[in-house]
């Protein structure tokens, strides 16, 4: 039987939560039935080296600080010409595919329209929830640029039903659509959590995301604050990089928490690391289906998290941990609620267990796999 050609575009692969998810695709895909490629906008991140031997990398600048890269994204805005970036990428994959696939929205949806007619299906990933987290206004001239680059697709795949709605509510299109949880390597999860002995100390609450404005870990510090205050000893860490580190580092030690609250950057797996926490705790303003959540869960650690589309799929009505609202309040609250007695979060350990039960990465390659070639 002939091999199915397959495209994939994204923009890069640094420490990201998609990012991540299509190393999983790609790590676990069944290369004697599939050619698999990679177009990587600028073949940057800790990622690159994960990328599979017999996936086939095409580059269409060397970085995002390419001399090409700025003119071409110069003439684009200032001129509002898309020719030379169409070009480039149909320079660079000029061949046939049976499908092709922008594995994230924003920049790779708009290079996807400039080759879709290369392809037999048109599929693009939805990670987010781009109403209330539209990151994506800088990918393109206007919305209705937006709207007709996903108007060039079959279908598009959203993470999480919430991710689905919420696109429904910022773009009106008459498209296929469908929703796949991301896969999840549970077995990969539990073994990399023992691959390095991470020392600890006290109770650990632990964070893990982009140091961006929608992952909003300010809020983590200022309830720290206030824990401490009240005379909860405990120990927080935030992992991860971003443009808000130096922000973040001046609101703790302001706050008096440079004793008790580290930021220990990125760390390739991060499992060891989260895999040493009592509690972990998402304070994003907006999420998909989020990657480090289910970790969380597969690792057996209770979760606090604001009610996002994601958060609220994985977690249920407080099932299978603590929501809660966006406000400091609350999430301290929530916090409070998990560790003022021991019962609470052992019920909720037992809970992560449970849930991460549904993650089966072989059944939701076999539907990867119904999706590409339907």
């Amino acid at each position: 039987m002939m091999k199915k050609s397959i495209l994939f575009i994204i923009s890069h692969l640094h420490g990201g939560g998609a990012e991540k998810v299509l190393i999983d695709v790609l790590r676990n895909f069944d290369y004697s039935k599939f050619n698999v490629d990679l177009c990587l906008i600028y073949p940057q991140g800790v990622y690159l080296s994960d990328v599979p031997s017999k996936v086939n990398v095409i580059s269409l600048y060397k970085s995002n600080r390419d001399l090409f890269s700025r003119i071409e994204n110069r003439i684009y805005w200032h001129l509002r010409i898309g020719f030379f970036q169409s070009f480039r990428i149909n320079r660079k994959v000029s061949k046939t595919y049976d499908t092709i696939i922008s594995f994230l929205e924003g920049e790779p949806v708009k290079y996807h329209r400039y080759v879709s007619r290369l392809a037999k299906r048109n599929i693009s990933w939805v990670h987010t929830d781009l109403y209330n987290n539209y990151n994506t206004v800088g990918a393109f001239l206007t919305p209705d640029d937006e709207l007709k680059s996903y108007r060039a697709m079959d279908e598009i795949v959203f993470v999480s039903n919430e991710a689905m709605i919420q696109f429904g509510n910022r773009f009106r299109l008459d498209v296929k659509k469908k929703v796949l949880y991301n896969p999840i390597d549970r077995q990969l999860i539990l073994k990399t959590a023992k691959e390095e002995d991470v020392p600890k100390g006290k109770f650990l609450i632990c964070s893990v995301g982009r140091l961006c404005d929608v992952k909003a870990f300010d809020r983590l510090v200022r309830v720290a604050k206030r824990l401490t205050e009240d005379g909860y000893d405990f120990e927080y860490q935030i992992i991860g990089v971003g443009e808000l580190l130096l922000d973040l580092q001046s609101l703790r030690d302001k706050l008096g928490l440079s004793d008790r609250f580290q930021f220990p950057g990125y760390k390739n797996p991060v499992t060891p690391w989260l895999g040493r926490a009592d509690l972990f705790v998402s304070t994003s303003k907006a999420e998909g289906f989020p990657l480090v959540v289910c970790e969380a869960l597969c690792l057996g650690i209770p979760v606090v998290a604001t009610r996002c589309a994601g958060t609220e799929e994985l977690l249920g009505n407080n099932e299978f941990g603590v929501l809660t609202n966006h406000d400091d309040e609350s999430i301290y609250n929530g916090i409070l609620d998990m560790v003022k007695n021991n019962q609470n979060l052992e019920h909720y350990r037992q809970k992560s267990v449970e849930r991460s039960g549904m993650f089966d990465i072989q059944k939701t390659m076999n539907e990867i796999y119904q999706i590409i070639t339907n």
